[in-house]
C-alpha cells in the first residue's frame, strides 16, 4: 500500500531535489556524484559508514572529502543518526530507492511538511526550510541565511564555499504548492514521522573517525559541479518507512492523542 504522501506532487518534488543533489547516479550516487558502487543493495548502517569514511579514510578516492553525504538526497553522517533515532531504525533496512525517498520525506517532515499541509505554514516558509535543509533547492524569499542574508534563487548556505542552489525559485514554490493536491486522511492516518530536522551538508572534513569502508558512496548537497539529470523511474514506496507495526501504532496513536486533547481544549 502506498503512503497517503507519496503522490505525484511528492515524487515530482523528490526527483527535482534528487535531480541536483546526486546527479545521474541518483540513488548510488557518491560525494563527486561517481556511480562506481552500488548503494541501493546496501543496508542503512553500510551506507552510513561509507558516507563517514569519506571524511575519515578518505573514501572511494584517498582523499578526504569535504562532506560525508551519501545516497540520492545526500545524507550526512549527523543526518542518518538522527534518522536512526528518531524513526527507532534498526540499521538493517536495505537502502533501496523507496526507502531513501521516505527518509527524505521524514526529513521534509521536520522541517514542516504536516503544518504546510494543514495550512499552518505558507509555501513560502516551507520552501525556504526546504533549502535549509538541502543546499542545492535555493531560498525563496530575502532570509538571514547560515552564513549572511540571502536572496531568491540563491542558497540558504551561500557563503561557505561548498553549496550554491542550482534551481529557480518559481520551479521549487511551483512543485510546493502542488503538495497541496494530494488528498490528506483524517488526523490518525495522516500521522508522518518527525525527525529532528538538521542540514544536508554542513560539516568540515574530520580528522579521526570510526569507519573503514573503502567505496564511499554518495552525493553531494548542493555540489557546485554541473548537474546531470537523473532518468531512474520512480520507484514504487511502501506504506511509512518499512517500520514494524508496532511503532507505526505507536505513531498515529501519539498523533490521534495530540489532535483529541487539542479539540478538547486542553492543549
Amino acid at each position: 500500500m502506498t503512503a497517503w504522501y507519496m503522490g505525484e506532487p511528492m515524487i515530482r518534488l523528490l526527483g527535482l531535489i534528487r535531480l541536483h543533489e546526486s546527479g545521474r547516479p541518483g540513488y548510488n550516487a557518491d560525494f563527486r556524484q561517481d556511480d562506481k558502487w552500488v548503494l541501493t543493495d546496501k543496508t542503512f548502517d553500510q551506507v552510513r559508514a561509507l558516507g563517514r569514511s569519506q571524511v575519515t579514510t578518505g573514501g572511494r578516492t584517498g582523499g578526504r572529502e569535504a562532506s560525508s553525504a551519501i545516497a540520492g538526497y545526500q545524507f550526512i553522517t549527523a543526518t542518518l543518526d538522527s534518522l536512526k533515532r528518531s524513526l527507532k531504525l534498526t540499521g538493517k533496512e536495505i537502502m533501496s530507492p523507496a526507502f531513501q525517498d521516505d527518509l527524505a520525506v521524514a526529513l521534509m517532515n521536520g522541517r514542516g511538511f504536516m503544518q504546510f499541509m494543514r495550512g499552518e505554514m505558507s509555501a513560502e516558509t516551507f520552501a525556504n526550510n526546504l533549502a535549509k535543509e538541502w543546499a542545492s533547492l535555493p531560498v525563496v524569499t530575502a532570509i538571514k541565511g547560515a552564513h549572511r542574508t540571502v536572496t531568491p534563487g540563491q542558497s540558504y548556505y551561500a557563503g561557505d564555499g561548498l553549496n550554491a542552489a542550482l534551481h529557480k525559485p518559481a520551479t521549487i514554490l511551483t512543485a510546493v504548492r502542488a503538495l497541496k493536491t494530494m488528498a490528506m486522511p483524517s488526523a490518525s492516518a495522516a500521522a508522518v514521522a518527525e525527525p529532528a530536522a538538521e542540514p544536508v551538508d554542513r560539516e568540515l572534513p574530520a580528522l579521526t573517525g570510526d569507519a573503514t569502508a573503502a567505496d564511499a558512496i554518495a552525493a553531494s548537497a548542493g555540489v557546485t559541479n554541473s548537474p546531470k539529470p537523473e532518468n531512474a523511474p520512480a520507484p514504487a514506496h511502501a506504506l511509512r518507512w518499512g517500520l514494524p507495526d508496532t511503532i507505526v501504532v505507536i505513531i498515529v496513536v501519539a498523533v490521534a492523542g495530540f489532535f483529541a486533547a487539542k479539540a478538547a481544549g486542553w492543549l
